[in-house]
């Protein structure tokens, strides 16, 4: 298989796979309530929890892979270092799910009531992980669209459609700057 069909396939299949584990239906009083309701979720879907945030981190890591293969297909600097900032940021990512599958799940086990101190002191780390993860993604989707934008391998409209995307998502992650807490992710 040629690495530009290999690309297309992962940078198809990434976002799919997010979409499935961020719409699991069991979970969705866990963005929605407050952070008793989010916990009380956690513990009474485990396994749909696990499978969430695991099937996320794969996703941002097959679009980590995928976007590599399109820069070396690009052959434009820009895309190189744009894949390089995604790589980065998906790492920032992995961080962010770590803290998701490890601190939630303790405390939905331990039932603890009320919540212990060091859990409200890191309430706004992973809020601030994931906004770093998120305006890293746009931004290195934005400098895709001007690495195909410069280059004759894909279709304009691909560049017009990446750069677009890119930028209004920092831009509006950037205006609102959402204040991520407890177990509450989007």
């Amino acid at each position: 298989m040629e690495p530009g069909h290999l690309a297309g396939i992962l940078l198809v299949a990434a976002p799919s796979l997010f979409i499935f584990a961020a719409c699991l239906p069991q979970l969705q009083t866990a963005w929605t309530g407050d952070q008793a309701t989010c916990l009380a979720t956690v513990a009474a879907h485990p396994r749909a929890w696990l499978v969430r945030h695991v099937c996320t981190t794969a996703a941002v890591v097959v679009t980590a892979a995928g976007l590599g293969l399109l820069s070396a297909q690009l052959a434009q600097p820009f895309a190189v270092a744009a894949a390089f900032a995604y790589a980065a940021g998906a790492a920032v990512w992995c961080v962010f799910e770590m803290y998701r599958l490890s601190v939630p799940p303790y405390l939905a086990q331990a039932n603890s009531v009320p919540l212990p101190d060091w859990f409200l002191a890191l309430q706004e780390w992973p809020g601030r992980l994931f906004a770093v993860y998120t305006l890293t993604a746009y931004l290195s989707l934005a400098s895709f669209g001007v690495a195909i934008l410069a280059g004759a391998t894909l279709p304009p409209w691909s560049g017009w459609l990446a750069l677009v995307f890119g930028l209004a998502g920092a831009v509006g992650l950037a205006s609102s700057q959402p204040r991520i807490r407890g177990c509450v992710t989007f």
